[in-house]
């Protein structure tokens, strides 16, 4: 929008971040109706500002151990969700896929997805801060073929590159 000079362009481009906004909106209210709307983390307030007296602050993760911040946090519960999702959705296709290849490539997208599900789990309760519900029991047990193996492994792939960028 910000290199749009046309205003039809600039008002299409409005709109539909518009449309996405209530599209958005309108999503959370069914998922919080039917009890699938998962919250986010409650981070609480500290009562004093602590600020950076060492160097080492950055060499947490190696040496001395110290409090998460808030960023770090926040990327350790999406990354968490992200992978939760793309579990479920792993779990869904690998059940539908027709091709033995596609099936194992499901199944091994749901292990590794497995395992950081569980490493990012692991550092937020040793911060004590919990880990929300997994989607997995929203998976269906239906084997009905809704998408081509193609169209299931282009979204996937799709979902793995968006990934890769968040970490």
């Amino acid at each position: 929008m910000l290199l749009a000079a046309h205003q039809d362009v600039i008002r299409y481009f409005s709109n539909c971040i518009d449309e996405t906004k209530e599209l958005l909106n309108r999503t959370k209210e069914v998922m919080l109706a039917k009890g699938m709307f998962i919250r986010s983390l409650y981070i609480p307030t500290p009562n004093k500002v602590d600020f950076v007296h060492k160097q080492s602050f950055m060499a947490g993760w190696f040496g001395e151990r110290r409090p998460l911040t808030t960023f770090e946090i926040t990327n350790l519960f999406t990354n968490y969700q992200r992978n939760c999702l793309a579990k479920a959705t792993f779990i869904g296709f690998s059940q539908v896929a027709e091709h033995k290849e596609v099936i194992q490539f499901m199944l091994r997208g749901k292990d590794l997805a497995s395992q950081h599900i569980k490493r990012f789990a692991s550092i937020l309760q040793a911060s004590d801060l919990p880990a929300s519900e997994a989607w997995d029991a929203m998976v269906t047990y239906s084997t009905s073929p809704v998408f081509s193996d193609k169209l299931m492994m282009f979204h996937i792939s799709t979902l793995l590159n968006r990934g890769v960028g968040f970490y």
